[in-house]
């Protein structure tokens, strides 16, 4: 139960009718950091072929939505992915090492298991994401990776 005044109008908007929308109007209030969120909380990577999957679990059009919300802030192209009668999304693993490169700053370094990849060649991907390893997770007293997009 949600008692907090201001996350209840968060509950509000995003169980309309008791049941979780993820509405356009929603997301586009929210940016990296948000995203960075949903990644530590619903994202993982697949160790075996360096895939990213974000557990959205909801119809085709909230995680069309939701797709484009990432592309809008990343440039990543997430594809839908039907699981169980509904839709997470699949990050290619040629475009992980620029998702991770974007919201990397963003993120706790106890998720770094979120975005942590396996190449075994040299690759294009392999270079963008060797880069990433250089940036810092944020930390509860690290304001300044929080605002590189300011």
């Amino acid at each position: 139960m949600v008692t907090s005044k201001k996350l209840l109008s968060f509950r509000e908007e995003l169980y309309p009718s008791g049941k979780k929308q993820i509405s356009k109007k929603y997301l586009d209030d929210l940016e990296l950091e948000a995203l960075a969120v949903f990644w530590m909380d619903d994202g993982c990577v697949v160790s075996s072929n360096n895939v990213g999957l974000l557990a959205t679990y909801c119809d085709i059009e909230q995680a069309t939505t939701i797709a484009q919300w990432i592309h809008d802030l990343t440039e990543v192209n997430p594809k839908l992915y039907l699981d169980r009668g509904l839709y997470r999304l699949r990050i290619t693993r040629s475009e992980m090492p620029k998702f991770i490169y974007t919201i990397k700053p963003h993120m706790l370094s106890g998720f770094s298991y979120k975005v942590s990849l396996q190449f075994k060649n040299k690759t294009k991907s392999s270079v963008l994401y060797a880069a990433s390893l250089n940036l810092q997770f944020v930390e509860e007293d690290n304001k300044k990776a929080r605002a590189q997009d300011k």
